[in-house]
């Protein structure tokens, strides 16, 4: 072997390493980091951000993604039947909010979502496991799918006041930390599960909608607290600058303290509850 090709052939291999658009890990899980965005995804017909999943599958994040400005995607997704773990990386935009600023003050807005799932009626899409940060508008967007699971995430400065930090529509979001996003920090159909979310200093709603909003932490949002859920179970809900909860079918064994318009309105008590000291 001459010492030209001594050295060639582990520059090549890592040289490929680098610019692959994507690669298999040995489970045959896809991964995707930021040079997937060169050349897209294979099979999918895209290049750049976003980053399109145009194929049933499962992909795994292998380092931390960033997208050039608030007005573009992060991740497509287009297909049915994908999981996407993010593996504990970031998915990360310009945008940041300042926490406790009423209304809350963002550096930039723009049409950019992190993940949007955006076929209509996708089915089977799970999300979990990462950060998704500083995006124009929503952080992860599920408007229009059946079966939606968004869980053990972290959503913060997204900065769209009409947009929010996860939107869902037939699924469950769960295990989340959703804080200081410019928009609701959880907007859900009522054919949706919102449980053990922490739903902190969001510019407006801290959770909207939802079939079932249980065992939640939702606190200092610049609007109602939970604002117009069907069952609302077992959550604490304090320091919102509107209501603790307005609007819902029925709420049994929250604790509602110190909402700045008051403890409830619109809202069926079915016992159990403690409203800023006194059983409601």
């Amino acid at each position: 072997m001459t010492m030209t090709s001594r050295f060639l052939g582990p520059l090549l291999f890592v040289a490929l390493l680098i610019f692959a658009p994507a690669a298999l890990a040995t489970d045959g899980v896809v991964l995707i980091n930021q040079n997937t965005s060169v050349n897209g995804l294979p099979g999918c017909p895209h290049a750049g951000f976003p980053i399109m999943i145009c194929q049933s599958g499962s992909y795994r994040l292998s380092g931390h993604l960033s997208v050039p400005n608030a007005d573009t995607n992060g991740i497509d997704i287009t297909a049915d039947n994908v999981t996407l773990d993010l593996n504990g990386f970031t998915l990360s935009g310009p945008v940041t909010c300042t926490p406790f600023s009423i209304p809350l003050h963002c550096t930039a807005t723009g049409k950019g979502i992190g993940i949007s799932v955006v076929t209509a009626s996708s089915k089977n899409i799970t999300v979990q496991n990462g950060t998704v940060r500083g995006m124009g508008s929503s952080g992860i967007q599920f408007s229009t799918t059946v079966g939606g699971l968004v869980e053990d995430m972290h959503v913060e400065s997204s900065g769209g006041s009409m947009g929010a930090g996860i939107v869902m529509d037939i699924g469950t979001v769960t295990r989340c930390t959703v804080t200081a996003n410019a928009g609701s920090g959880i907007v859900a159909s009522s054919d949706s599960t919102i449980s053990f979310n922490s739903v902190t200093s969001n510019g407006a709603i801290g959770v909207g909608g939802g079939g079932l909003v249980s065992n939640n932490d939702i606190s200092e949002n610049g609007q109602d607290g939970i604002s117009g859920a069907e069952l609302v179970l077992h959550n604490s809900i304090h320091a919102n600058r509107g209501f603790g909860i307005n609007g819902a079918s029925g709420f049994l064994g929250n604790l509602i303290l110190s909402n700045n318009a008051g403890t409830f309105t619109r809202a069926t008590s079915m016992g159990q509850n403690l409203c800023d000291g006194v059983a409601c």
